[in-house]
């Protein structure tokens, strides 16, 4: 086997790695639409200032708060699914305190069958799609490297 053949087997096998995580965060996003609603409190508000003039904001807000399930007490900074932070222009992150006022009240809402596993965003993934995108680009390049 040649070079070109192993880059090929690679690539494919990166491209069914990333379209498996891609519908998984996809079917999860979904799924959250039915998640059980519970309080929850906004326990930490950190604004850091993005340096990549690639992105389309300027600073990355990470969020984190806390919620409890019967006599169980969790915490997390998962957004939405595949999402940990709410990125956001110079503008915006003059707002995010006013969004997210530490020790404000949130709706939680969490996976039954993982009740540690939340989102304040139910229904909304990260960058599910895109991920599949990637994938299936990488399929597509590492078969037309191992033919």
């Amino acid at each position: 086997m040649d070079f070109t053949s192993a880059s090929g087997i690679v690539m494919i096998l990166l491209g069914l790695l990333c379209i498996w995580q891609g519908w998984k965060n996809y079917k999860l996003a979904r799924a959250s639409h039915s998640w059980i609603q519970v309080p929850g409190t906004i326990t930490h508000v950190k604004l850091r200032k993005l340096h990549d003039p690639e992105r389309n904001a300027d600073y990355e807000a990470l969020i984190t708060y806390s919620y409890a399930v019967g006599k169980l007490e969790f915490s997390s900074s998962t957004i939405a699914i595949g999402k940990e932070s709410v990125e956001l222009s110079a503008k915006g992150s003059l707002f995010v305190h006013e969004r997210f006022p530490l020790h404000s009240w949130v709706q939680v809402y969490y996976d039954p069958a993982n009740p540690a596993q939340a989102v304040l965003e139910p229904g909304k993934e990260g960058n599910g799609v895109l991920v599949i995108a990637i994938g299936i680009g990488l399929v597509v390049y590492g078969g037309i490297q191992f033919s």
